[in-house]
């Protein structure tokens, strides 16, 4: 989806949310404020709180993550398999933040295909390109000592400005790449509904 604004962020995390909260899997991880306030997701980010992380980034950030953050910032319990999506305060480039899942990608050896194949989300969602990852932000991840993360990738601009996003975890033949982080929640959604968990 190109665009995703402020509105489309929050349909989509109140159907992430019905489905964390009825999760058996996910159940004994909830926390008290969660059952609570029935809301498993965090504050939004404030402006300045964005400007600030692009500041120290060095970079802005793409717009529908931007508008994800404007409505939570962050999610603690996104599924069994990503786990959290990270405050903006702690999101990093990947080669500070985990320079060893950095040097564990970089071992994987790129896919052999062309740029245009490369963009071919339909198609070709596993294909690796290790060079990206040095430039990828990590913003979400699993519990240690498990490996999955979301990435969004710097390299990877669309004409609307979203970054690539990559779900990656060792037990992929490849990994799982979107056009915008929008797609890459929307879509992990969509296997969560379908089968009970992420």
């Amino acid at each position: 989806m190109n665009g995703a604004t402020a509105e489309d962020w929050r349909a989509l995390l109140s159907r992430l949310n019905s489905s964390v909260l009825g999760s058996d899997d996910l159940k004994e991880n909830l926390t008290e404020g969660m059952v609570s306030t029935g809301w498993c997701g965090l504050p939004p980010a404030t402006s300045r709180d964005i400007a600030a992380a692009e500041g120290r980034l060095g970079a802005s950030l793409p717009p529908s993550y931007r508008a994800f953050l404007s409505v939570s910032n962050g999610w603690p319990l996104f599924d069994t398999f990503i786990e959290r999506l990270l405050p903006v305060e702690e999101v990093d480039w990947l080669r500070a933040a985990d320079p060893d899942g950095l040097s564990l990608i970089q071992g994987y050896g790129d896919h052999d295909i062309s740029d245009q194949d490369y963009l071919d989300y339909e198609r070709h969602s596993e294909a690796i390109r290790t060079s990206y990852y040095p430039q990828c932000l990590l913003i979400g991840k699993a519990w240690e000592p498990e490996g999955e993360m979301v990435l969004l990738n710097s390299d990877i601009v669309s004409r609307d400005g979203e970054w690539e996003a990559i779900f990656f975890a060792d037990w992929l033949p490849g990994n799982q790449r979107y056009r915008s982080f929008y797609d890459l929640v929307n879509g992990r959604l969509r296997v969560f509904e379908s089968f009970g968990q992420g």
